[in-house]
């Protein structure tokens, strides 16, 4: 399961990261309210793109509504510190 998270993860850090880099490059000079908007609907795709294939294999398991919304909660707080991390290395930079 760890393996599966971890690859999961990564696989949607990487999805994630590559929309957002292409529209902000698309987009390098532009800081109106579309730009903003457009960013956090790519947010919201990284934090589904993170979630849906850990639900996928919860629903294969035949775990429980309590046993997935525990997962949940664990994938939610392993994305935001990864999140977070990527943008305190930006600040950085």
């Amino acid at each position: 399961m760890p393996l599966l998270m971890e690859s999961g993860g990564e696989a949607a850090e990487t999805a994630y990261g590559s929309h957002t880099l292409q529209y902000l490059k698309d987009n390098e000079y532009n800081n109106d309210h579309e730009a903003v908007q457009g960013v956090q609907k790519h947010e919201k795709f990284g934090e589904r793109g993170a979630w849906v294939p850990v639900s996928n294999y919860a629903d294969a398991l035949g775990m429980t509504t309590d046993q997935k919304d525990a997962l949940s909660t664990k994938v939610a707080l392993a994305y935001n510190s990864g999140k977070d991390m990527v943008e305190d290395l930006e600040k950085v930079k």
